[in-house]
């Protein structure tokens, strides 16, 4: 059977007729061993997914993914084996892997056959459509072309196999492709940058155009003032300017409670609201000890989060970074800072606290400040952490209890103690009272007999 004057037009027809040295320079016998050609797949080969639903049932399912195979044997094929796998690599990172999956043999199309013209050997063209396989089995139904979502360039690439079957039902060895990335289909409109490629030749239908490709960048460079983006893995480093150096959440906050508007380097409370929810309140020597945690106001965070769907008043607290904080007094670099009672509002350094119970360790200063005036107020870049507060409270509070139980038992013994030496006193007493009355008697019995 001959093919069909589409696949021996161009350069398709340049593969179907070459020269009689190319497969042994040394004679016109043509092909020595069998070898399998994978016409349109390369490394740049992308295939996009797209969202399908037939019976209520949603799927996503491969586009425009036929491969087309090009047999050249010596002898004379009956047939071919195909198998996908997701490439060794790529399921090596990713944890799911369902392994090799066979193609039916009715998924796989016979195109035709043609004699090389020195008449030895053949050449066969298969087709198979990649979509034609969804799940691994038809029992634990798990999609073979299951994307990553992260680190996807590496995970979702996948490879074809093939095994040559031959009239006497023999098997050849095991040929496979290249590595073709697979990625969902963009949204209709959206436009994406490609980088060109020097790729190979494409026979039959064409495949999608690439547009990522291994071990390469598609954008060298980035700049935008907003952005959204479902994920994000960063592989390098992540930078921030030397002022933009804490991690920031949003509080609900009512401003009009305040009896100033809040700035930057605030020292607040963190409180629970008639509605149950965490929010921020003004700082006082009353609610010190009935707060959840002392927070800073940031307005250089790097990164926001807890930001809320509805539009709330809310404002930033400093959770961990380095952040500028309002204290009063001296502060030398190093010392600890702490949300005192003496200064609501305000934070003071180590030595110039009461160390009284409710002191809250906010963080640790980074800078120096000398002012001559110790009820000045001044910015300080300070270390904060939601943790020095919340550590600094759990073993205030332990030490506390340990306290409170060591008192009460030394209490406890101490009412033992006394028992025990009241007790023992009456004894003594006792015997005392008993031996003198006895002294009295022998005294008084001597002298009336004599």
């Amino acid at each position: 059977m001959d093919f069909s004057d589409q696949y021996v037009l161009g350069d398709l027809g340049d593969l179907w007729n070459p020269s009689m040295n190319e497969y042994d320079v040394s004679s016109s016998m043509g092909p020595i061993t069998t070898d399998v050609q994978f016409l349109n797949i390369d490394d740049s080969t992308v295939v996009f997914k797209y969202q399908s639903r037939v019976r209520k049932e949603a799927k996503q399912r491969l586009k425009n993914a036929e491969v087309q195979i090009l047999v050249t044997s010596p002898y004379d094929v009956k047939t071919i084996k195909v198998w996908v796998q997701r490439e060794e690599k790529a399921a090596d990172l990713f944890v799911y892997n369902v392994g090799r999956v066979e193609f039916a043999a009715r998924d796989i199309v016979f195109k035709g056959t043609q004699l090389l013209e020195n008449g030895f050997g053949t050449k066969s063209l298969y087709e198979i459509d990649l979509d034609s396989i969804y799940y691994d089995n038809p029992y634990d139904k798990r999609p073979v072309y299951k994307l990553a979502k992260t680190d996807m360039l590496n995970r979702n690439r996948f490879q074809v196999v093939i095994q040559v079957v031959f009239r006497d039902n023999s098997l050849s060895s095991e040929f496979v492709s290249s590595a073709f990335y697979c990625c969902t289909q963009p949204k209709s409109g959206t436009k994406r940058k490609t980088r060109s490629t020097d790729g190979g030749k494409q026979y039959g239908k064409e495949w999608n155009d690439p547009e990522f490709y291994n071990n390469s960048q598609v954008i060298d460079y980035f700049e935008a003032n907003e952005a959204v983006i479902g994920n994000l893995e960063v592989k390098g480093t992540l930078q921030s300017p030397k002022m933009k150096a804490d991690i920031a959440y949003h509080f609900d906050v009512n401003h009009s409670e305040f009896q100033k508007t809040l700035t930057e380097g605030d020292v607040v409370g963190l409180n629970t609201n008639a509605d149950g929810e965490t929010s921020i309140i003004e700082l006082s020597s009353k609610n010190m000890r009935t707060i959840i945690q002392a927070g800073v106001i940031s307005r250089s965070a790097f990164f926001e989060g807890n930001i809320p769907a509805e539009k709330v008043s809310t404002d930033k607290i400093c959770v961990m970074g380095i952040v500028r904080v309002k204290v009063v007094g001296n502060v030398r670099n190093g010392e600890r800072v702490y949300a005192s009672t003496s200064f609501p509002g305000r934070a003071v350094a180590e030595s110039h606290s009461l160390h009284v119970d409710d002191d809250i360790l906010l963080g640790i200063a980074m800078e120096s400040s000398d002012g001559k005036d110790h009820q000045a107020e001044t910015l300080v870049r300070c270390f904060v952490s939601f943790l020095c507060g919340i550590n600094a409270g759990y073993f205030s509070q332990k030490a506390h209890d340990l306290e409170i139980r060591t008192d009460a038992n030394i209490e406890k013994v101490v009412h033992q103690k006394w028992k025990e030496l009241k007790k023992m006193v009456m004894h003594w007493f006792l015997i005392f009272i008993f031996f003198t009355i006895l002294l009295c008697i022998v005294l008084f019995a001597s002298n009336y007999f004599s």
